[in-house]
């Protein structure tokens, strides 16, 4: 077996956990490896709802396709590569670059990972785990090691600028339960705000706002700095629909919202 303990994998950028169990605790359905009934998994399942998946370390997207049980990525990483099916969703495209914590698709209700090294089958767990060393070790020096997702690289006032720690808090609980409630019909986005963003974006077309620099992830239009009153109006828009949803399905609000607010939100159908 080629793979051993000191097989690491450098990453410039940093290293990153693949998702994060909202409770502090990761349930695995499923082991790597022969079960009772003689059945073999090639990988490691995990107990997922809508969770968001990141890249683990610097790499490159080579290969994404749909299937019946959800997409699936494949992320080259060195002399690693990782897989991920039953994703919900994929962001990352084929051939993109990828950096640690980079946001690269959307869990279902679980995760299934496989690892290879050099095209030997390695149990993930095995792989998962020199990524958390490396992360602590990272944090023993005093270096990042856990980036930020990566963002539109300007800064993007709105008006909710002076809640943006509270409704960051709020997003990372529940942001994907909001995108999985829009994909599935559940929440309708309202008939107002929907025409705002089409008049918006047609509005930035015409105009010839996007790719005017290279698209990433981040920012996949390519906006530059001359678009910033373009995205601080749809970041307006997209911010209050999100606080729109928590009150209505969730009743859940700011701290600074009014009781006139409140109960204004709660009238609203859905």
């Amino acid at each position: 077996m080629s793979y051993n303990q000191n097989s690491n994998l450098y990453s410039q950028s940093g290293y990153s956990m693949p998702f994060e169990e909202k409770n502090g605790r990761v349930e695995i359905l499923c082991t790597y490896g022969e079960d009772a009934d003689g059945n073999f998994n090639h990988g490691v399942d995990f107990k997922t709802r809508n969770f968001l998946v990141a890249s683990v370390a610097d790499g490159n997207v080579c290969g994404a396709m749909n299937a019946k049980d959800g997409a699936v990525l494949l992320i080259q990483h060195g002399d690693y590569l990782v897989t991920y099916s039953h994703l919900k969703t994929r962001f990352a495209q084929v051939d993109q670059k990828v950096k640690a914590g980079m946001v690269v698709g959307m869990a279902s209700d679980s995760l299934h990972i496989e690892v290879k090294y050099r095209d030997e089958e390695i149990n993930p767990m095995e792989f998962l785990t020199m990524i958390y060393g490396n992360i602590k070790m990272l944090l023993q020096t005093g270096k990042v090691a856990v980036p930020d997702f990566e963002t539109i690289d300007m800064d993007v006032p709105t008006d909710f600028d002076s809640n943006q720690e509270e409704i960051e808090k709020l997003m990372l609980q529940w942001y994907p339960s909001y995108l999985a409630d829009l994909a599935q019909g559940d929440y309708m986005l309202p008939g107002k705000t929907e025409v705002s963003l089409r008049n918006i974006f047609s509005w930035a077309t015409v105009r010839q706002f996007f790719f005017r620099t290279i698209p990433h992830l981040g920012n996949p239009g390519g906006l530059d700095e001359s678009a910033i009153p373009l995205a601080c109006k749809a970041q307006n828009l997209l911010i209050g629909d999100f606080l729109n949803y928590l009150a209505i399905r969730h009743q859940i609000y700011l701290s600074t919202m009014t009781d006139g607010l409140k109960k204004k939100y709660m009238s609203q159908p859905y």
